[in-house]
Formats: structure tokens, C-alpha cells, sequence
């Protein structure tokens, strides 16, 4: 269903709303500096990270002592964090930027206007009651399927890897000879 409303009166027509194109351009530019930010910022976070690298080479090969390395590790995790955090500022600042300019260009939508012999109107689409309520839609239930039994499997007792069974075997054998000779001296003592 449509109704229209006049648009002009008497001679003089009505402006259509036109964007202002300053507002525009300040918008876009703060999403801009903000983009650019974060990129600075992902920069010097790799410019760290590869000072680190550097730096954990020269440890590997004894250049920088252990204690000069854990000292140099923990600067360097508190200045990742501090850049992660800046990061994820400027991201949601630029998200809130680019929120607002959505907001300023959906306002500039054109208004429906039709030409007739009588002037210029408005076309204002009403729409029907039933159609204005949104009617929530249900959530469907997806259809189970029932599920395959397979036959039941026996336990295995699970058994331990070769390596580490033999190092006891060896290392039970061995406190064994040591607890015979203990013996044998000791009877060498008494008798």
C-alpha cells in the first residue's frame, strides 16, 4: 500500500537532503590515521620479535650469559603485550570509526519521490500490520540418527614401551647383584 505526500509548496520545490561531504571526509580520514596506526604498531612489534631472534642467537652461541637472556626474555614479553594492547585499541577505535561513518552514509538513503501533473511527492510505503511484526522463527530440530553399535571390545591391558620396561628389567638386576654382594661381604666379615 502506497500514500503519497506533496513535497513542495506553492512555488518553491524542497531540497533533497544532500551528504556534506566535509563530515565525509573527516570520517574517513580517522579510519584512515587509525589503519595506519595499527600498521606502525605491527612493525615495531616485528622489529622486536626480530631483535629477540638476534639476541637468542647470540645466546645459543655463549655471547649473552643465562641470566642476561631470561633478563632480556621478560623485557621482551612485557613490550609484546604492551603492543598487543595498543594494537587492539586502535582496532576497536577504528571499528567504532567505521561504525559511524556506516551510520552517516545509510542516512543519506533517497527518499522515493514521484512526478505527477499535480507537482512533485513523497511516496511513503506503509506496510501492512501483519508485516510489521517480526514473527520470530522457530529453531528447527535437526533429526538424530541413531547410532551404530559396534560390538563391544575386550579390555587390553596396556603395556608399556619396550624402552622403558627393559631400563627396569636392567635396573632391577643390577640392585640385585648389588644386594648379593652386600651379603657375601658380610658373611665374609662374620665368618
Amino acid at each position: 500500500m502506497e500514500s503519497c505526500t506533496i513535497v513542495h509548496q506553492g512555488d518553491t520545490m524542497v531540497q533533497i537532503q544532500k551528504i556534506n561531504e566535509n563530515h565525509l571526509d573527516r570520517l574517513l580520514k580517522e579510519v584512515t590515521v587509525l589503519g595506519e596506526e595499527i600498521r606502525s604498531m605491527q612493525d615495531e612489534k616485528q622489529s622486536v620479535m626480530d631483535e629477540f631472534r638476534m639476541e637468542y642467537q647470540r645466546f645459543k652461541r655463549g655471547q649473552i650469559s643465562e641470566q642476561a637472556f631470561a633478563t632480556s626474555t621478560k623485557k621482551v614479553t612485557s613490550e609484546l603485550a604492551a603492543l598487543d594492547a595498543k594494537i587492539r585499541n586502535s582496532i576497536t577505535n577504528a571499528r567504532q570509526n567505521a561504525r559511524k561513518t556506516q551510520v552517516f552514509i545509510d542516512a543519506q538513503r533517497p527518499e522515493k519521490i514521484r512526478a505527477s501533473s499535480g507537482g512533485l511527492r513523497k511516496v511513503v510505503v506503509r506496510r501492512k500490520a501483519s508485516l510489521a511484526k517480526a514473527k520470530p522463527k522457530k529453531a528447527r530440530k535437526a533429526k538424530r540418527r541413531p547410532a551404530r553399535r559396534k560390538p563391544a571390545r575386550k579390555a587390553k591391558a596396556k603395556r608399556k614401551p619396550a624402552r622403558k620396561v627393559a631400563k627396569r628389567v636392567v635396573k632391577r638386576a643390577a640392585k640385585r647383584k648389588r644386594v648379593k654382594a652386600k651379603k657375601k661381604s658380610a658373611k665374609k666379615r662374620k665368618g
